[in-house]
Parts: structure tokens; sequence; C-alpha cells
């Protein structure tokens, strides 16, 4: 009997080290991209493309983003972490043509800094930006809606065409 106690007593001891030991999740997201939301000038409404390609500028690997995505009104592109410029071109194309119907570039200007969330989600890079540059083919203007960047979904640049 007494062996038996001391078996019932390791046992109940093992499960707690084992409930005690779980993992905690990450519930908060560490992604952090700026979202873009497509406007037609004339009428200043949200406005979708016949179909978008788009790719980062002066990156290392694989840059595209986006490949001829059809009836895109919003995208979200990630910035680069470790400097304070981040480049995009972006090519319209219409649905039924394999020919770039026009093509811009855009630079975002930010100042990167990083943020602690959380022991279980670790840290993320959110960014303010400053200035925006870009090529005025297809695209006639971008309006900075909020400039501060964080891993909030919201919208952070329009741009008119």
């Amino acid at each position: 009997m007494g062996k038996f106690l001391i078996l019932i007593l390791f046992l109940f001891s093992a499960s707690l080290v084992f409930v005690s030991c779980e993992e905690a999740t990450c519930t908060d997201s560490t992604a952090v991209n700026i979202n873009i939301s497509f406007y037609k000038q004339t009428s200043n409404t949200a406005s979708a493309f016949d179909s978008l390609s788009v790719r980062g500028l002066n990156r290392t690997k694989d840059s595209l983003l986006y490949n001829r995505a059809k009836s895109i009104k919003k995208i979200a592109l990630p910035l680069h972490i470790l400097v304070d410029s981040t480049g995009f071109e972006i090519d319209f194309f219409r649905s039924n043509s394999a020919l770039t119907l026009q093509k811009d570039t855009v630079w975002f200007f930010h100042k990167n800094r990083p943020f602690y969330i959380s022991p279980e989600c670790g840290c993320s890079v959110f960014a303010t930006i400053d200035t925006i540059k870009m090529t005025h083919h297809r695209i006639s203007q971008i309006r900075i809606t909020k400039p501060e960047i964080t891993n909030l979904n919201e919208e952070h640049v329009i741009i008119l065409y």
C-alpha cells in the first residue's frame, strides 16, 4: 500500500509540473505593414484596379509582393526595418492585357522605432511616415491619412489615380 501511495503522489506531482509549464501564446500581431487604399481622383471614392503587381526596390531577395492581383482596392506593404526609406514599383495592368498599362515608383521615408509588445510576442518595429516621393505616370497624388504605423490594421495612405 505504501508503494502505491508513493506512486500516486509521484504521478500527481508530475502532472502539476506539466500543467504549470504551459507555454504562453502571443495574441498580438507583430506584423507591421503600411496599408494603402486606392481612390479615383475624380470621385474621391475607393476604387479597384483591373490588375496590379507590386515589388519592393533595393531588396536582396525576391520582392514580388503582388503578382497581377485582380480588383485590388487595398494593399499592405512591409517597410524596411533597418533603414529609413522603402521603395516600391507598382505596375498597373488592364485585366485582358499582358502589357503594363503604366508603372510608378513610390518611396516612403520613415522613422523606425523598436516597440516591445510582450514577453510572449517579443518586439516589433513601428514607424512614422515623414515624406513620400513618387513618379506621376498613373498616380496623381498620395495622401498620408495616418502617419503612425503600428501593428493595428489601419489605413495609412491613400493613392489617388
